[in-house]
């Protein structure tokens, strides 16, 4: 039987044993939202035992970092919760006291202990490191075409040699400098 595994790249606890998972997707990935639900519910499940009463189950936060759109809005921190929508009335589910308390939404930065400001200098400092990592992706991509380009004029400049072209104008057609010949 094929079993599935869950794996996110922080998987942490708070002082009050809730779970705080945090996902850092940096590529476009289709059904991300079905795999974070997944992860969720596993970590969830992995954290139950049998005789093991449900409202001792710890809370289990998902904290996705997405440097790709996965829908379109003006805002660049949204959060999610679970809503009980009426399937023939289209009426929101008021949930009753006793079970409202086991259900605490909570804001994305919340998560974090500290308050707000930490919370955007983390997301700050993300940034920042996804901004150095992507510059140096794009010198090292331009210093291979470049190499890429100069073999390609070497192997032109080999060839129009062995034609019987001068120097001069073998310098002329390929722009190669005399020593890189």
């Amino acid at each position: 039987m094929y079993k599935k595994t869950n794996r996110v790249d922080i998987k942490a606890r708070d002082a009050k044993g809730e779970i705080i998972l945090v996902e850092i997707q940096f590529a476009r990935q289709h059904y991300f939202l079905q795999r974070m639900l997944y992860a969720t519910s596993k970590t969830i499940v992995e954290h139950m035992h049998k005789g093991f009463p449900y409202e001792r189950v710890p809370k289990v936060y998902s904290v996705n970092i997405l440097y790709f759109l996965l829908g379109t809005g003006p805002d660049y921190i949204y959060h999610g919760r679970t809503d009980f929508i009426g399937m023939n009335t289209n009426d929101h589910l008021k949930i009753k006291p006793m079970e409202k308390k086991a259900i605490r939404n909570m804001e994305a930065y919340e998560v974090f202990p500290g308050k707000r400001k930490a919370y955007d200098d983390f997301i700050d400092e993300l940034r920042y490191q996804h901004g150095v990592a992507m510059a140096a992706r794009e010198e090292m991509l331009e210093m291979e075409q470049e190499k890429g380009r100069k073999k390609g004029l070497k192997e032109i400049a080999a060839k129009l040699m062995a034609k019987g072209f001068s120097d001069a104008e073998i310098i002329d057609i390929t722009g190669l400098q005399e020593w890189e010949m």
